[in-house]
């Protein structure tokens, strides 16, 4: 996922053939991920640390690294499927979630490098033109 200058939030799908695409508004990184696809896993860490949640059980909180930044890390269960969810413990951004599919693979979004300093602009760069 980027966050571009201007405001406006992307999520790049990688591979063969890299597609980027638009997200809702939302006004900062966090709002961005909030409103994006995996909101749900994000909102549901974010709340579940101190509250039990409806919607999902939380097995494990951790301290972890991703990205070389220091990430507050939930294993969660929904609807009888793993999910990982890891927020940086400083800015609040979504660092990595993970997701296990129903055929039994898991799926990744991971962040690569977090910049809160010194941003170079070339980090806006996105890898693919945007879509949609």
């Amino acid at each position: 996922m980027y966050q571009l200058a201007d405001g406006n939030n992307i999520a790049c799908e990688l591979g063969d053939q890299p597609v980027c695409n638009s997200l809702p508004a939302g006004g900062g990184s966090v709002d961005a991920v909030l409103s994006s696809a995996f909101g749900l896993f994000a909102s549901v860490f974010a709340g579940a640390a101190s509250e039990t949640s409806p919607f999902a059980n939380v097995t494990e909180i951790t301290d972890e690294t991703v990205a070389e930044r220091p990430g507050r890390c939930a294993q969660v269960t929904l609807e009888e499927r793993g999910y990982s969810v890891c927020i940086d413990a400083e800015i609040g951004i979504l660092l990595r979630m993970t997701a296990e599919q129903t055929d039994g693979t898991t799926t990744e979004i991971a962040a690569r490098k977090v910049e809160v300093d010194n941003v170079d602009p070339a980090i806006f760069d996105l890898p693919a033109p945007i879509t949609g």
